[in-house]
């Protein structure tokens, strides 16, 4: 199986992504991430990044807001303005 291309959208509030994928999109308000899924996060997201748990998370772009942590996984080298 091919692996898919990243999903560029860009979401003007709040967003939940609750599937498997490589988000390099905008989010203006939080984005959460629903339990389980693994997402690699090259994206910017100007509020809050929400884990589900077990949600597995690849950070390589830029949180604005504070990471709220509910029982996944998070790691990578990207940015966290506050928090």
């Amino acid at each position: 199986m091919e692996p898919q291309a990243p999903r560029r959208e860009m979401y003007p509030g709040d967003a939940v992504l609750d599937e498997d994928c490589t988000f390099a999109g905008v989010v203006g308000g939080d984005l959460t991430i629903t339990p389980g899924r693994r997402v690699t996060l090259g994206g910017m997201v100007q509020g809050n990044l929400i884990v589900g748990e077990g949600a597995e998370v690849i950070l390589r772009g830029m949180i604005g807001g504070e990471i709220v942590n509910l029982g996944g996984t998070l790691s990578g080298p990207g940015l966290v303005a506050r928090g």
